[in-house]
């Protein structure tokens, strides 16, 4: 097997000249078959979980005892959802800080682009219209020039012998 020439300055591989195109669908493909085979994992893990250390058991007595003794678990309830609520309520804000955040900056930078290119294409068009009325105004001055000395050139032609 022969392997390609190497570079002696930086001691790496030089690329092929005939390297392959990267198709610009493999990143999203490699990234779903990660997160498959993440999702496939995890469903692996919980099933052993419940399966095969007393998952299930566990699950069957708690709610047994929750049965048994409602009231004290109406305050296990109560003392879990005091201590996760304004855990919820800040990751919430936090949350929806974000997300406004981004859709914010995109508005805002589409407006700034958007009125930075209205001006831009404005002072752009001024600027041929003008140079438009500019080459016909010394277009027709030129001609109405060359109109008024005709008369003069044709004289001195004559005279000369240039024509």
């Amino acid at each position: 097997m022969s392997e390609r020439p190497t570079d002696p300055a930086t001691s790496t591989r030089v690329k092929s000249e005939h390297a392959k195109p990267v198709n610009p669908e493999q990143p999203l493909e490699s990234l779903l078959q990660v997160l498959f085979k993440l999702w496939q994992q995890g469903r692996h893990l919980f099933s052993a979980i419940m399966n095969e250390l007393g998952g299930n058991e566990l699950l069957d007595a708690v709610t047994t005892w929750c049965a048994q003794h409602p009231h004290i678990a109406i305050c296990f309830v109560a003392g879990f959802f005091v201590f996760i609520l304004p855990l919820l309520i800040i990751f919430g804000i936090g949350m929806t800080t974000l997300v406004m955040t981004f859709v914010g900056i995109l508005l805002l930078e589409g407006t700034l682009i958007t009125v930075v290119f209205m001006i831009f294409f404005g002072c752009i068009g001024s600027l041929a219209i003008a140079f438009i009325i500019f080459a016909l105004v010394a277009h027709f001055g030129f001609s109405k020039i060359a109109d008024s000395q005709k008369p003069n050139l044709i004289q001195m032609s004559n005279t000369h012998g240039f024509f």
